[in-house]
């Protein structure tokens, strides 16, 4: 059968015995189309591995609801398309396993690669199969290698996160957890691959028949497989204490089984002293516990499976940590801490309420507030009121781990939960890890966070934003190290990508910086696990030739190709690592030798096709990290001077007003509240500094695409950021020089510079008593932070700005030299 992506034999591959018959599976042929083919390579399967495969996977006849399950699960599956729609993300029409889900063999191909890589990296899936391979005898030239099964792996990782499944691990996996007990709370290590190999081959023969029932004993691995059982192959399953014998979980929904096909025996003993107590067993031996995020043994994390929002966080701290970080000695401290933090993404994303996705909280956040409440008190609050002995200070960290959980640090990780939670967009049915939550709060110890104050996500940006955000997603560390200049990644199912890549014009703020996907990232039909950025500065003139260009030099070719109203391309190009891409974003523009660079080759033509660099998605998040202003009106008293020798004094924001009712600006000269506008932030002399300089702040207005290209294409010396202007321009640009200038109207088509104001000088507050106010300014209304679920937070600290860099001493283009001291 050509459409079927494996195809049915023309014999059988079982023996009586239940074995595969390796000698006819050698001698039999099979027939590919050759669409099939160029799948198959695209995605890094060889047809010899899909033939393999169909032997191991036809012992597990999968009973028609299940079918009927899987197919409904990929029809739900959506892709999404990058801008021009270079890069897809997700499961697209033609991936690898659709095609799979033709046949039977392959469906069960997708319910068992799918069922692993929803709990264990695929590394360690690979092994499973391996071992399942090895289990059956087969020979040394019909055995794929790892790589080949992890590819297979890969292909259908994914395939199962938006069904039923995760769910009823995580729920099989609660009887492994003792709640009332803290410090049983860990992070197991995988069981080793030729167990659970070997209880999948146990499992598969009582689902075809050979075996009337099975018995596994074992840690929390177990749950996983009773899961398999009764999800994927519908057996009846009952689960019991391997000590006491009670029946901790029944279920016979079939009556020709009055017993159970398949009984767990949950055992608690790490030691697995009671292995012996049948001959028809498998046991699966827990896995070693894991104290820090970073495990340097190089094992396998069992992830378990997915919770829902609405218990997440009961799910993961067990025990009465919750409890007691909600109780009223630390609840209104920790309640301070949450409205801080989602305060912050109230403000950049235009209304969100961040803490509705997490219902356990509303309680907790209407307690009543200190009025001269901190951050710094409020954490204090906090570790007083958890008194383990990492918080008075007489524990180091690896012991913290041992000794149970630290309330304090459950508050960190739960405010950085929140950042994560505000800077994502999920799209499909994604439900919460309470592995990757567990992960976080390793991590949080690890790094050595000890503030609420400053995100960790943010503030260690050079820890790989993405895989974090994705390893707590999933609760799967990354399996292959990502490039710190990645704008997408691909891992155990799930993709996560930076919004600009779907969307270049996107504004800094209103939206979630990141988008979660079920799938895979493809380009032409094949599967790439990252996409980092190319070379962000410069001009292309041939196919891989970079001139570098200044930043005047860019602002001219930007204002220039105004005139021809084009939009910029997404430029992808394949690297010799052939699982990566680099992508950015590039103008095309036709240079003329009057305007080439001056150490531009002179035999050139007169004219040339070029692709002028923009920026990456990668830059541009961290930049907008890093060189982002909300500023609002500060309504301070100045003296300041605008063309034609006019002087205005009062406050800073009337002031504006009546510039702008006065001077002869166009609107497109000058920005209107809500712009979003690129700063050059210049700088005063010194007082009692001879030879110092001053530099004037410019403004540069244009499309938020030009300003994203100038933000990333900067200068050593040039202070860039971007703002979102306030209702006075004063507040919007700072206090770091005397001069404002307009460096660029939003529809000029050449760079024009012109002053706004001269000679601004802040009054202090000690001569405002002497000046006469004429005006009562109502000032730039502040944000009302958070007001869904809960009462009205306090009024947070203003978030502090980030202090210029001080200029070289070189004068860089464009700007002018001013003589004398400021105020």
């Amino acid at each position: 059968m050509d459409s079927a992506l494996i195809p049915s034999q023309s014999g059988p591959v079982f023996s009586q015995q239940g074995t595969v018959d390796w000698t006819q599976l050698a001698n039999s042929s099979v027939t590919f189309s050759l669409g099939v083919l160029s799948r198959l390579s695209q995605a890094g399967i060889e047809p010899f591995t899909l033939a393999v495969g169909q032997a191991i996977f036809s012992r597990f006849p999968l009973p028609p609801e299940t079918q009927q399950k899987i197919h409904e699960t990929l029809a739900n599956l959506k892709p999404f398309s990058s801008y021009d729609n270079v890069l897809w993300f997700g499961f697209g029409i033609k991936h690898v396993a659709r095609l799979l889900a033709e046949s039977e063999q392959g469906i069960a191909c997708i319910a068992l690669c799918g069922s692993l890589s929803a709990s264990y990296d695929k590394f360690y899936c690979a092994q499973v199969l391996r071992s399942m391979t090895k289990i059956q005898c087969a020979p040394g030239n019909l055995s794929p290698s790892i790589s080949q099964w992890s590819s297979l792996v890969d292909v259908c990782s994914g395939t199962l996160v938006s069904s039923e499944f995760p769910n009823i691990v995580e729920g099989f996996c609660r009887l492994w957890y003792d709640y009332q007990n803290e410090h049983i709370w860990k992070i197991r290590a995988a069981t080793p691959p030729h167990a659970l190999g070997k209880a999948l081959s146990t499992i598969a023969a009582v689902a075809s028949g050979e075996l009337h029932s099975a018995t596994f004993i074992g840690g929390v691995d177990c749950a996983w497989i009773a899961a398999i059982a009764e999800w994927v192959l519908c057996l009846t399953v009952e689960v019991q204490d391997a000590k006491s014998g009670h029946c901790l979980y029944q279920k016979i929904n079939n009556p020709e089984h009055e017993v159970p096909q398949v009984l767990i025996l949950r055992n608690l003993d790490e030691q697995g002293s009671v292995m012996r107590l049948k001959d028809k067993m498998c046991f699966l031996p827990s896995g070693t516990d894991i104290f820090n995020a970073h495990s340097g043994n190089g094992e396998s994390v069992f992830a378990a499976g997915r919770s829902s929002w609405n218990k997440i966080l009961s799910d993961t701290f067990s025990g009465d940590a919750l409890r007691r970080l909600f109780s009223s000695k630390a609840g209104s401290a920790f309640a301070y801490l949450l409205h801080s933090a989602a305060e912050d993404i109230y403000q950049q994303q235009d209304g969100r309420n961040v803490l509705e996705l997490l219902p356990e909280l509303e309680d907790v956040l209407y307690r009543p507030q200190k009025p001269d409440q901190t951050i710094e008190t409020a954490e204090k609050s906090i570790r007083s009121a958890c008194g383990c002995e990492g918080c008075i200070g007489r524990a180091h960290v690896f012991r913290r781990h041992r000794g149970g959980l630290c309330i304090f640090h459950i508050s960190l990780t739960i405010t950085h939960y929140v950042w994560i939670l505000g800077h994502v967009q999920c799209y499909g049915d994604i439900s919460p890890s309470p592995s990757g939550l567990q992960q976080l709060y390793l991590l949080v110890i690890d790094l050595g966070i000890k503030s609420t104050g400053a995100s960790i996500i943010s503030q260690n940006y050079k820890n790989n934003v993405l895989a974090n955000i994705l390893r707590v997603m999933t609760g799967i560390p990354a399996v292959e190290s990502s490039s710190l200049d990645a704008s997408a990644i691909s891992e155990s199912g799930m993709s996560i990508c930076c919004a600009t890549l779907l969307e270049p014009s996107l504004l800094p703020t209103g939206k979630a910086p990141f988008c979660l996907i079920p799938g895979h990232i493809q380009k032409d039909g094949a599967l790439f696990r990252e996409v980092y950025d190319l070379d962000s500065k410069g001009m292309r003139l041939g196919e891989d030739t970079v001139m570098k260009l200044t930043f005047d030099e860019k602002l001219r070719i930007i204002t220039s190709i105004r005139q021809s109203k084009s939009r910029p391309e997404l430029l992808v190009k394949e690297t010799i690592e052939g699982r990566r891409l680099q992508a950015n974003y590039s103008w095309q523009y036709t240079l003329f030798n009057d305007y080439m660079p001056k150490d531009h080759h002179r035999g050139a033509p007169k004219s040339s096709r070029m692709l002028v660099t923009a920026f990456g998605s990668a830059d541009l998040q961290r930049r907008i990290f890093e060189d982002i202003s909300l500023p609002r009106c500060d309504r301070k008293q100045l003296n300041v001077v605008v063309p034609g020798d006019k002087s205005y004094s009062g406050t800073c924001c009337r002031i504006m007003e009546d510039i702008q009712r006065q001077m002869d600006l166009s609107s497109t000269f000058l920005p209107r509240p809500g712009d979003w506008i690129l700063l050059d932030v210049g700088k005063r002399r010194q007082p009692g500094v001879y030879d110092g300089e001053e530099f004037p702040t410019k403004v540069y207005l244009g499309s938020i695409i030009e300003l994203y290209t100038l933000l990333c294409n900067r200068e050593p010396g040039k202070n860039l950021k971007l703002a979102r202007t306030s209702n006075c321009l004063f507040c919007t640009c700072g206090w770091e020089a005397r001069t404002i200038m307009l460096a660029s109207d939003r529809m000029a088509t050449a760079p024009t510079e012109r002053v706004f104001a001269d000679d601004i000088t802040v009054i202090e507050p000690a001569d405002q008593e002497a000046q006469t106010v004429n005006h009562v300014d109502t000032g730039d209304c502040n944000h009302q932070g958070v007001n869904g679920i809960a009462s009205p937070p306090p009024q947070s600290p203003r978030p502090k700005t980030r202090p210029a860099k001080r200029k070289n001493a070189r004068e860089t283009r464009g700007s002018r030299k001013r003589k004398g001291a400021s105020k």
